[in-house]
């Protein structure tokens, strides 16, 4: 009976609220989104992207709107972006 209490513990340890995800990215994002090519690569690494797309399939509604309008931002931002980041990774690479 305790195995099963450790597996059921070490199980309540890994959930997390996709809400306060989605907000805390939201947040996080809007105050320093990434300025860098590295820094693009670790937002992505986070898998907080796939949290999104994959509450676009959510029940709730809400949870939908918040998740897409964090997709379209963060389309945006990389939209703009790309190209910055294009450049900067150019020049580094001609510098060495």
């Amino acid at each position: 009976m305790e195995a099963a209490n450790d597996k059921e513990g070490l199980h309540d340890g890994q959930m997390y609220d996709p809400v306060f995800v989605m907000l805390l990215f939201g947040h996080v994002f809007s105050h320093s989104p990434p300025d860098s090519a590295l820094a693009w690569v670790a937002l992505f690494r986070t898998n907080v992207v796939s949290l999104l797309i994959r509450t676009l399939s959510s029940k709730d509604s809400d949870m939908r709107k918040v998740a897409l309008c964090q997709i379209v931002t963060l389309w945006k931002s990389l939209e703009v972006r790309d190209f910055v980041c294009l450049i900067v990774c150019q020049n580094q690479i001609a510098m060495t």
